[in-house]
């Protein structure tokens, strides 16, 4: 049985704590587990903060806003399918059914 979108979508922004990621990718990351979770509306900047270790006023130093924040994890999953497109048009992968 395939996967419903909202679960590959929750697999893909999975917050993964590594010191190699950057800052801003933790906060995309976090935000956008916590969007499928939690929906937009029902997610705050302080969810966001906690979420990724930081205190809701240093939040702001990365981000201006939560629709800015929606903007990146948007971007960030756009990119992701089209990668996957490419690497399916070019025979490197076969594509993967939701």
């Amino acid at each position: 049985m395939a996967s419903s979108p909202r679960k590959i979508v929750s697999r893909n922004l999975d917050l993964i704590h590594s010191a190699k990621q950057s800052t801003k990718s933790r906060i995309t990351s976090g935000a956008g587990y916590l969007f499928v979770r939690n929906g937009y509306h029902g997610t705050s900047m302080r969810d966001v903060a906690d979420r990724v270790g930081l205190r809701a006023s240093s939040l702001y130093r990365h981000v201006k806003s939560k629709q800015e924040l929606l903007h990146r994890v948007l971007d960030r999953l756009m990119d992701e399918a089209l990668d996957g497109a490419k690497a399916a048009l070019d025979g490197q992968e076969s594509p993967v059914q939701c």
